[in-house]
C-alpha cells in the first residue's frame, strides 16, 4: 500500500482542485503530481543519492509531456507561441523519457534507480488526472445522455497499476509501468472524445502502442535467454 503521507496528500489534491478553478486546479494538479512522485519514490525504495537525479528527471519529464503535446499539434490553428504557455496542454505519454535520460549510465545503479523511478509514476499521473477531472478537459464520447468518464477510469486503472507494481520484485517494476501504461491508454483511447485542436500529426494510440512495446520487449529477452540456457 501508499504510505500515509502520500494517500493523505492524494486525498488533499483531489479535494483541492475540485474547489479550484480552471488554470489554478490544473496547476494544483500537477504540483500535486510532482510531490506524489517524490513520496513514492523513497518508500518504493529510492536512493538518497539517486534523488536529484528523479527531480531532474522529473523535470524533464514535465517539459517532455509540454513539449510533446505542442509538436503533436503543429497542424492546429493554435499559436504554438501561446501554447507553451498553456499550463492545460501536456500529454502524459512522454513522462517516462524524462525519468529514463536523467539514470545513471552503469547497469546495475541504473536497475537501482529505474525501479522506484519508473513505479512512481503511476500514482503521480492519477494525480495529474484530477487536474483534468477537476475541469472537465481529456473526457470522454457522450454515451447514454453522458460523457464517459475518462478521466476517472485512468486515475482508477493508474492507482491500480501502482498498487500491482509494488507486488513485483525490483526487477519488473520498470517494464511492468510502461506495458501497465501503454495498455490503459490502448484500452481507453476509443472513448476519449475527439480533440478539439484536431487530430494530432501522430496518432496517441501509436505512443501508447510504443509505450508497451518498451515494457514488454525486455520480458521477451528474459524469455529468450532463459530458453536459450
Amino acid at each position: 500500500m501508499p504510505s500515509l503521507p502520500t494517500l493523505l496528500l492524494f486525498v488533499a489534491i483531489a479535494a483541492g482542485t475540485a474547489l479550484l478553478a480552471e488554470t489554478t486546479a490544473q496547476l494544483a494538479a500537477l504540483s500535486g503530481a510532482f510531490w506524489i512522485a517524490l513520496f513514492e519514490f523513497e518508500h518504493r525504495g529510492g536512493r538518497r543519492i539517486h534523488a536529484l537525479r528523479f527531480v531532474a528527471g522529473m523535470g524533464v519529464a514535465a517539459l517532455a509531456c509540454h513539449l510533446g503535446w505542442i509538436l503533436l499539434h503543429l497542424e492546429s490553428s493554435a499559436p504554438v507561441l501561446r501554447s507553451l504557455f498553456r499550463p492545460a496542454g501536456f500529454c502524459v505519454l512522454f513522462a517516462p523519457i524524462g525519468v529514463v535520460l536523467a539514470g545513471p549510465r552503469p547497469a546495475e545503479e541504473r536497475a537501482r534507480y529505474l525501479a522506484p523511478a519508473l513505479g512512481s509514476l503511476p500514482l503521480a499521473m492519477a494525480t495529474a488526472r484530477l487536474g483534468c477531472l477537476a475541469v472537465g478537459c481529456c473526457h470522454g464520447v457522450a454515451l447514454g445522455g453522458g460523457l464517459v468518464p475518462i478521466q476517472a477510469i485512468e486515475i482508477a486503472g493508474c492507482v491500480l497499476l501502482s498498487l500491482g507494481t509494488r507486488r513485483l520484485p525490483p526487477a519488473m517494476v520498470p517494464a511492468a509501468t510502461l506495458a501497465g501504461l501503454g495498455t490503459l491508454r490502448l484500452v481507453v483511447e476509443p472513448w476519449r472524445a475527439p480533440d478539439p485542436l484536431g487530430p494530432p500529426i501522430l496518432p496517441t494510440a501509436i505512443l501508447a502502442a510504443l509505450l508497451l512495446v518498451a515494457g514488454v520487449l525486455p520480458w521477451l529477452g528474459d524469455l529468450t535467454k532463459r530458453a536459450s540456457s
